[in-house]
């Protein structure tokens, strides 16, 4: 995982994006898990010692240490063709994005802007070249599209514009600039 980076988002805050090792911070899970939870974001999965997180966590922190978003992002190398059938002869992502979320205090100040351009940025140092994501259905999906749309993302499966999208790195990064 690479070093953090810091960022000033448009609401002026200062934050600070890392990807922690999950066996040099105890409770990453439940760090994960509180923010799911307190956007009303299926949260199961996390937090459990028992099921330790499969791919990358990358923590938003205010200039207190405060996480106010995450993301959990797998750059595996694998093609989600294997996986979504219906998408062949689709270029491979490289990156599946599992959740990206932001508490509310912090949204629309460019927090989950920054944590796309991190994930985008991460990606490329694993070789990657495209990312997607399954739109999460446990929150509002009108918001959720807008923003990824607005991160460069657009919609993988023809004639449906609310379940899978993706796009190339240089398309998130240049949008997420």
């Amino acid at each position: 995982m690479s070093d953090a980076s810091t960022g000033t988002t448009n609401g002026g805050l200062m934050i600070n994006v890392r990807w922690p090792n999950p066996r040099n911070e105890p409770g990453l899970g439940l760090k994960v898990r509180d923010v799911l939870t307190a956007v009303g974001m299926n949260a199961g999965q996390y937090g459990s010692p028992s099921r330790p997180l499969a791919g990358a966590v990358a923590l938003a922190e205010d200039s207190h240490g405060q996480v106010v978003g995450i993301v959990h992002a797998r750059f595996n190398l694998e093609t989600y063709n294997n996986r979504f059938g219906e998408l062949e002869g689709l270029p491979r992502p490289q990156c599946m994005l599992d959740k990206i979320a932001v508490l509310p205090t912090a949204r629309r100040s460019g927090v989950g802007k920054l944590l796309m351009r991190e994930t985008a940025t991460e990606a490329q140092r694993y070789g990657c070249s495209h990312l997607a994501l399954m739109v999460d259905w446990s929150t509002e999906l009108r918001d959720r599209v807008e923003f990824f749309k607005a991160c460069g993302l657009r919609s993988l499966v023809s004639g449906r514009d609310d379940d899978l999208f993706g796009a190339d790195l240089e398309t998130v990064l240049r949008s997420t600039a």
